[in-house]
């Protein structure tokens, strides 16, 4: 058991470490702006209920993933993950203003190379669907790739932070 730890971390930790220290790098700059104001847009239409706004942000593919916090398993493709979001944004938009919001904080870009890149965060949220105010807070990345010259979504994970 010892020997196939060393062999494990020989071949696959020592290298991936490496590529991970070296490979990524935090942005400044143009793309860094374009991926912040990608983010904006994402929010503003999650927090308005806009599905079509909230749509054209995501590489709509069976390829697209995403993990949700309420979800049990990974959302696999446009046809899952819009079938998850299109009600729930569609209950947005028909409650009265503020019904939810999500607040993004402490924002990070991080380039994956020429095409893609990492917006990840905390998030602070706020819902009164069912009449009693409740305040939440968690975390995100959103993994986007350049296609045809635009930002889109090909894979989301968020999760809700442990309970003190």
């Amino acid at each position: 058991m010892y020997k196939k730890r060393i062999a494990w971390v020989l071949v696959f930790a020592i290298p991936m470490g490496f590529w991970v220290s070296v490979s990524p790098a935090t942005l400044a700059g143009p793309v860094k702006d374009e991926v912040l104001a990608f983010g904006h847009q994402f929010f503003q239409a999650f927090n308005a209920g806009d599905w079509e706004t909230f749509a054209s942000l995501w590489w709509q593919s069976e390829e697209t993933t995403d993990f949700e916090p309420e979800e049990p398993f990974r959302m696999d493709g446009w046809s899952q993950v819009s079938g998850s979001w299109r009600p729930f944004l569609n209950l947005v938009a028909q409650g009265p203003p503020g019904v939810f919001s999500i607040s993004p904080r402490q924002q990070r870009v991080t380039s994956l190379g020429d095409d893609a890149a990492l917006l990840t965060g905390h998030f602070v949220g706020n819902s009164q669907f069912l009449g009693e105010p409740e305040t939440f807070a968690g975390r995100f990345t959103l993994v986007l790739q350049k296609r045809q010259g635009k930002w889109l979504i090909v894979h989301v994970h968020a999760s809700f932070l442990p309970e003190p």
